[in-house]
């Protein structure tokens, strides 16, 4: 199996740099496999397709707000050194941000690769990019209502 995942990396890195189309398809098919598989761990019952439909914009007949609201409250952000972001937010709704790679400065703590940040208060401050970083943001509803019907939360043991 190492044999053929080097073979693959190997044909990968003859064909780098890619193309900036290309590179922003792939983020873009990353975020919605990650969106959708986030969300259906913890029982979200759009299918794939539809988590396209309505990070495009558009609703689902037959699916509550909620899953909607699941769907478009995780945002992802790829930036470089030095430069500054202010987090979204929308009222009633916490953040919660994970560095998945670089570093970044948030008010006077530094996040590092593998780390994440949040703020019982609903409200980070400003973002200050030390390393080149690729973040990603949930918004959660705290008060929402809790589910037991994901792969994990509904796991029983």
């Amino acid at each position: 199996m190492f044999q053929t995942i080097d073979e693959k990396k190997s044909i990968l890195d003859k064909k780098r740099p890619l193309p900036e189309y290309t590179l922003r398809s792939l983020c873009e098919k990353l975020l919605l496999e990650w969106t959708y598989h986030s969300n259906a761990i913890e029982g979200n019952t759009l299918t794939l397709q539809e988590t396209k439909v309505v990070l495009e914009g558009i609703t689902v007949g037959g699916k509550t707000m909620r899953e909607h609201l699941e769907a478009i409250n995780h945002y992802d952000i790829h930036l470089k050194a030095g430069d500054e972001v202010e987090v979204p937010q929308i009222d009633g709704y916490h953040p919660f941000l994970y560095v998945m790679d670089g570093s970044i400065q948030i008010g006077d703590q530094t996040v590092k690769r593998r780390e994440a940040v949040t703020d019982s208060e609903g409200k980070l401050p400003f973002i200050q990019v030390e390393e080149d970083a690729s973040l990603v943001l949930f918004l959660s509803d705290l008060d929402a209502e809790m589910s037991m019907a994901g792969t994990i939360s509904g796991r029983k043991e």
